[in-house]
């Protein structure tokens, strides 16, 4: 007969091979959006990895902290990101790329990694109140949030 103690760890084995699962799948889908906007963009020779070294990097990086906000980077929650935005000669290549989570990619945007520590430090002598707001903002890319 199996004990409690057992099914519980039975249970969180199965939800961590979930989350891996979760990890390798949106790995997958990331590198497929990444390759087909390299090769829209004639840049299809700058990327110097493949999904298996994305995998690898996106695994050493879920648990720890996001490099902007120190939120654990899980799962669903991580993000990646052109260190440079393309738009700003970037590259496609790996040493190009940065794990935050999703949030804060998401304002940081076209800004480069010192550009946004700039923002946030100024944002840090904000009241508590318009420094949330302005970071909502950023989020939802300027738009007002209702």
């Amino acid at each position: 007969m199996t004990t409690k103690k057992e099914l519980a760890e039975i249970k969180r084995g199965i939800r961590e091979q979930d989350a891996w699962r979760t990890v390798d799948r949106r790995c997958y889908s990331i590198f497929m959006h990444m390759k087909e906007k390299a090769e829209e963009l004639k840049r299809s020779g700058e990327i110097d990895f493949d999904v298996d070294d994305l995998r690898q990097k996106v695994h050493a990086l879920i648990g720890e902290p996001c490099l902007w906000c120190s939120k654990k980077l899980t799962p669903k929650s991580f993000c990646l990101d052109h260190s440079i935005p393309l738009s700003r000669g970037g590259t496609f290549a790996l040493s190009n790329l940065s794990v935050p989570c999703s949030s804060c990619n998401g304002k940081k945007g076209n800004l480069k990694p010192d550009e946004f520590i700039r923002l946030q430090t100024l944002l840090s002598e904000f009241p508590p109140e318009a420094r949330g707001d302005i970071m909502t903002r950023l989020g939802v890319g300027g738009r007002w949030k209702r």
